[in-house]
């Protein structure tokens, strides 16, 4: 199963943890990261006047500072869980990511 978490809630982590201790199955924390520049250039910001998501409503600079903080959210996170793994994504295309996390998965 595949959970994106676009927060970070410790709580949820540890409840998937229990569920899979619970049921006796192995539960993976990963994360992907990448340079602040490079999300921030995923993120197709719209002008005001097609505004279509949300994340439109705030402006490039806005975006970074969001990111920032949730990626060193996400860094505490890798080093504080011991079942976390982070996966450094900079560059790669889906499919190299994706062959990136099913090789971190097969432990």
């Amino acid at each position: 199963m595949v959970l994106p978490q676009l927060d970070i809630r410790h709580e949820v982590v540890a409840r998937l943890d229990a569920i899979a201790a619970e049921h006796r199955a192995r539960f993976l924390e990963v994360i992907l990261t990448a340079p602040t520049a490079d999300l921030a250039a995923r993120i197709a910001h719209a002008p005001p006047e097609e505004v279509t998501h949300p994340r439109d409503l705030f402006t490039p600079e806005e975006i970074e500072a969001q990111i920032e903080h949730y990626t060193g959210a996400l860094d505490r996170l890798a080093n504080e869980w011991p079942g976390a793994s982070s996966i450094d994504v900079s560059g790669l295309s889906p499919s190299e990511a994706a062959a990136r996390v099913e090789a971190a998965i097969r432990l």
